[in-house]
């Protein structure tokens, strides 16, 4: 069950929609056109957008901004291609998202009928019967016929991911240009005065995101291999920090300065707690920024899958 389900649950009670306890979206048919309503971010469940797949004139952007003005409970519309979107204000209290949903997607299906949009299929813009569907976490309101082409491209695209190899060496030059990046970014955060933990995220999707580019694809070999040049590179990216301190503080070469740290350190000149606890605290910052990255793209290598969200029974692509 999706975990923003119960956030929602209020909502789709008000509009007598129901919720797909896999995705957690909410669908449903509101005067002839087919709804749907979700997360613009999973991690902010109270800021979602209203989607309805519908066929229409195509509207400026100075008329889609008035649209929006003429809105109360609206921050803003967009159209895309047979789709209209549209954005509630923000609510703090997830108590009031009901009543703000209701109001911006009331004023969504005056505006729709006032300007002629006919409901229909978002990806062909027929006419007749659609169903909202999940088609590797894409949310659609679709026909049959449609349904089906998109399962089809869906388990071509995978099978040709899963054929394609994974280079292993070109993968850890990606994901070392990565980790220096991070490195980079942990000495400069780090020299402004602060420790912050978008060093460790910036670690993290850096070095990923740089040996699935090279590599090809990202497997647990890729995460392991991944894992270690953040370790690896924060460190050095903490002692490289340090050096930068040493060699501005006695007007010395900074490679030598990198070099001294340890003379330094058995010297007491630089405090053994200040460089561990600051090294320590560097690494709960990356851990802060990995882990949650990792188990996403984890996530992301999993079979995608494609369901009709009436009855929920999803095909996972294989």
């Amino acid at each position: 069950m999706a975990k923003n389900t119960r956030v929602y649950q209020p909502v789709a009670a008000k509009l007598g929609f129901a919720i797909d306890e896999t995705s957690g979206v909410l669908y449903g048919t509101k005067e002839g056109y087919e709804v749907l309503i979700y997360a613009s971010d999973v991690s902010h469940p109270t800021i979602v957008k209203i989607a309805v797949a519908v066929r229409g004139p195509q509207l400026t952007p100075e008329q889609l901004k008035q649209a929006a003005a003429d809105m109360p409970d609206a921050a803003k519309i967009e159209q895309q291609n047979n789709c209209i979107i549209v954005y509630p204000k923000n609510v703090l209290l997830a108590a009031k998202l009901a009543e703000r949903v209701e109001g911006a997607l009331h004023s969504t299906i005056a505006f729709l009928q006032q300007n002629n949009f006919a409901a229909c299929c978002q990806v062909c813009g027929k006419e007749g019967v659609m169903s909202p569907v999940n088609v590797a976490d894409r949310y659609l309101c679709v026909c049959d016929d449609c349904f089906a082409n998109l399962q089809q491209e869906l388990e071509a695209a995978t099978h040709a991911a899963a054929a394609k190899k994974e280079n292993a060496v070109a993968g850890f030059v990606g994901a070392l240009v990565g980790s220096l990046i991070g490195a980079l970014c942990i000495v400069v955060v780090s020299q402004l005065g602060y420790v912050a933990a978008i060093s460790g995220l910036v670690m993290a999707i850096c070095t990923l995101k740089g040996y699935a580019l090279l590599g090809g694809k990202l497997t647990t070999k890729g995460i392991v291999i991944s894992v270690i040049l953040m370790l690896f590179m924060t460190y050095v990216a903490d002692r490289l920090d340090w050096a930068i301190l040493v060699a501005r503080e006695f007007d010395e070469d900074l490679f030598i300065s990198y070099q001294a740290i340890p003379e330094l350190l058995q010297a007491e000149v630089i405090e053994a707690a200040n460089y561990y606890g600051n090294l320590a605290l560097v690494y709960v910052f990356l851990l802060v920024g990995a882990v949650p990255t990792i188990l996403v793209t984890a996530r992301s290598q999993g079979a995608p899958s494609a369901y009709k969200m009436a009855g929920n029974s999803s095909t996972t692509v294989l």
